[in-house]
């Protein structure tokens, strides 16, 4: 039989009643918490029994502690003496229980207690809320401006669920702060009026693990597009990462409270530590990625490697959509065919390229193929996404390349290729060249050609093989 369990716990800072609550049903059930990590707690084997749980909190008191201090002795020894004993500490919060049927009250002085428990959130929770949600904000930021200057590669990439992550930090933080303040407000009144604590009635708790199943929800809905991509790997090993860096920026943590290391010092070396880490774990996936490209993070499917000039390259032999076969006869049957994707929510971008082998007889002038199709899922977006493709390559309004040498989107006929809208790239020194830009109802292709002239025949597959 298990003499010990733990549970994950989601509680927040004013959610200390529905601690007492839950502490004694846990005990009526024969388990007494003995131990509070975090948001685990441990619980050890009693006899079942009717015990009282009160949560009270010591505001000096740091989760980097060593050791409590000679203050906080004194105030456990005095509970004791009144029947109360401390069954588990987690920082600021102090675990006390009783087994008296009636017990008097830890803290009797509602003004005392209001104020104890002011102290320990301008501490703690309000602290350390507001540096997460500015954190979350900067990030924000960050992730605006990646929408601006790439946003197609915004959103066929983790952009959004990284929005909706710290969207949900920075909802949480003002739904704590804004829940103790609003709490605060009626409590001191409360006390210095009439003398009386006001006890928090609803637990939040809800909140907290409705935004955790949220995230969950994303997360999954998230890694369930990337199964048809090759970059499921990436984000695992991305998640993965994340874990690790938690895991021993905790350890080293409670390493510096074992050996007795002071709270500041303990969070320098922390803080520090959490910092090293992660460089040095971006230094080696950066290492691993420079000697083995497309290895580390994600398996890019190759099918073979061969030798040009000395070096070994990879080679493809994925299906594709649309092949060089399909337009012309050509007398090479060792093409390299790499069909790979980017998926979003809002949009997914699929790259088909085939091309022949470096050092191939005749490689200059074997008929290449190298297409990119844009799945817009959301239509609101087509429009926009029309635009931002035509703007990558259309140079009209770049005053970096000198006028008469720029690349322009010139309108074509759209009949021949089943497209609602056709453009064709044209320079504007020598013309126009077989790279298109095709719209069709809810997707784009952008198409290049090296030494296959397109014929109606051939725009008319293209826009059965590419376009629905």
């Amino acid at each position: 039989m298990k003499e010990t369990k733990r549970q994950l716990t989601m509680y927040t800072f004013m959610d200390f009643p529905a601690m007492e609550r839950h502490l004694e049903k846990m005990a009526a059930k024969g388990w007494l918490i003995d131990k509070a990590d975090s948001a685990v707690w441990r619980y050890r084997r009693i006899e079942p029994k009717k015990v009282h749980f009160t949560v009270t909190f010591f505001h000096k008191a740091s989760a980097y502690d060593p050791g409590p201090s000679e203050e906080q002795r004194t105030m456990w020894e005095f509970a004791e003496r009144s029947g109360w004993k401390l069954a588990a500490q987690a920082a600021q919060w102090q675990f006390f229980y009783n087994e008296a049927e009636d017990p008097v009250p830890m803290e009797t002085d509602a003004a005392v207690r209001v104020e104890n428990i002011h102290r320990a959130a301008k501490r703690s929770v309000i602290r350390q809320q507001i540096l997460l949600m500015v954190l979350a904000l900067l990030q924000l930021i960050l992730q605006g401006v990646q929408l601006v200057d790439d946003p197609l590669d915004f959103l066929t990439g983790s952009g959004m669920m990284s929005v909706v992550c710290w969207l949900l930090l920075i909802f949480l933080g003002a739904w704590e702060i804004g829940n103790y303040l609003r709490w605060h407000r009626k409590a001191a009144a409360l006390a210095e009026s009439e003398g009386v604590f006001l006890t928090p009635a609803l637990s939040t708790r809800w909140v907290s693990m409705g935004a955790l199943a949220v995230l969950f929800v994303t997360l999954g809905l998230w890694l369930a597009s990337l199964m048809k991509a090759a970059m499921l790997r990436a984000a695992i090993f991305g998640i993965l990462y994340g874990a690790v860096i938690i895991v021993i920026v905790r350890g080293l943590m409670k390493l510096m409270k074992k050996l007795g290391v002071s709270a500041r010092t303990n969070l320098i070396v922390t803080l520090a530590g959490s910092f090293v880490l992660a460089m040095v774990l971006i230094g080696v996936l950066v290492w691993g990625v420079m000697e083995n490209p497309g290895q580390l993070i994600y398996d890019d499917g190759a099918a073979g490697t061969y030798l040009y000039q000395g070096e070994e390259r990879e080679y493809y032999e994925d299906a594709l959509p649309l092949r060089v076969e399909d337009l012309t006869a050509v007398e090479y049957d060792e093409y390299s065919c790499r069909w790979r994707g980017n998926v979003g929510w809002l949009l997914e971008q699929w790259n088909g390229r085939q091309w022949p082998r470096l050092g191939a007889p005749g490689y200059s002038t074997l008929p290449k193929l190298d297409y990119t199709v844009t799945e817009v899922k959301f239509p609101l977006l087509y429009s926009a996404c029309k635009g931002w493709l035509l703007a990558e390559q259309d140079e009209r309004e770049d005053d970096r390349v000198p006028e008469g040498f720029k690349n322009i989107y010139e309108p074509v006929d759209a009949a021949p290729w089943g497209a609602k809208e056709a453009y064709r790239l044209c320079r504007q020194d020598t013309g126009p060249m077989d790279w298109y830009l095709l719209c069709y109802p809810g997707r784009m292709v952008e198409i290049t050609f090296y030494d296959i002239a397109p014929t109606t025949a051939h725009m008319a597959l293209i826009g059965q093989k590419l376009g629905k």
